[in-house]
């Protein structure tokens, strides 16, 4: 395999949306939800690369060989008045893991966010000790002021419902 130094990184195009899905799907294999993983190529052709794209993608090569790839977009924080950059998914192929691939990754998105002037760069993690150690490496730290709540499925069409008077 080669070395870390010949990773290249580049924008994602919708050329590359069968292999954004195999990345996905070998991630969501990884952490045991593969069944959960309900993206497909057009799904990626239409919110990534679509009239209104929902999200960016960063795709790494080694020697032309697709070995990784972020996928992220932009919130907002009002209390620091600035975009913020959130991961959705970090994804290194089986194959090229502990090669700095996904060092490379995170660097890439760090200098996109800071180029736009976010305030700063999230991302949510399972907890599994390989991702959390690999993160905490990088020099993130674990934000423990907040707690995820998620409204999905039934409930949510449920609220979407009610009206308020």
């Amino acid at each position: 395999m080669p070395s870390p130094s010949t990773v290249n990184i580049r924008p994602a195009t919708a050329d590359d949306a069968a292999v954004m899905i195999s990345l996905l799907k070998e991630l969501a294999a990884h952490d045991g939800h593969e069944s959960q993983c309900r993206m497909t190529e057009e799904d990626i052709i239409t919110f990534g690369f679509g009239e209104r794209a929902h999200f960016e993608a960063a795709i790494a090569e080694v020697d032309g060989v697709p070995a990784g790839m972020a996928l992220y977009f932009f919130t907002f924080t009002t209390w620091g008045a600035a975009p913020v950059l959130f991961m959705n998914d970090l994804v290194v192929g089986a194959g090229f893991r502990g090669r700095g691939v996904g060092k490379r990754l995170i660097a890439h998105l760090a200098r996109i966010a800071t180029e736009r002037n976010c305030a700063w760069m999230d991302w949510n993690v399972l907890d599994h000790a390989e991702a959390v150690n690999f993160y905490r490496a990088s020099g993130a730290r674990e934000v423990d002021a907040f707690r995820v709540y998620r409204l999905e499925g039934e409930q949510l069409t449920t609220i979407a419902g009610h009206q308020t008077a």
